[in-house]
């Protein structure tokens, strides 16, 4: 907590709006931890992945969200190495993610940019 270091939130057009960031946390009670045990916001199954990819694969993204809870703009990690499961992953979330609404201090809905994790399996 004391190390942690956030830039401002700002919309893909560089508007700045309140960011939402939601991390797995595992709480493990046992003397080995399970490190491969991990799950995306949004679980994406293919017949086959490109060639080096291996099952399960997953790709960060950044969101732009309306005050609605619209998804209005996508984008990948900028270190993604495989730019068509990126694309496919952002295809997927806008049509079939719904994003959590963030609210201000006094509840009122507002634009957020959010990450989302997706996850392939074949």
């Amino acid at each position: 907590m004391n190390r942690g270091r956030f830039a401002p939130a700002r919309r893909s057009d560089g508007t700045p709006v309140t960011g939402v960031i939601r991390l797995p946390i595992s709480w493990n009670i046992s003397s080995t931890a399970d490190n491969n045990w991990t799950h995306g916001d949004l679980d994406v199954t293919v017949n086959q992945l490109p060639k080096g990819v291996s099952s399960p694969h997953f790709e960060s993204l950044a969101i732009d969200v309306e005050g609605s809870g619209k998804i209005v703009n996508c984008q990948g990690d900028a270190r993604a190495k495989n730019p068509e499961l990126t694309n496919v992953a952002c295809e997927t979330v806008i049509k079939a993610y719904t994003a959590p609404i963030a609210k201000d201090a006094k509840g009122a809905a507002v634009e957020s940019v959010q990450n989302v994790l997706v996850r392939f399996t074949k």
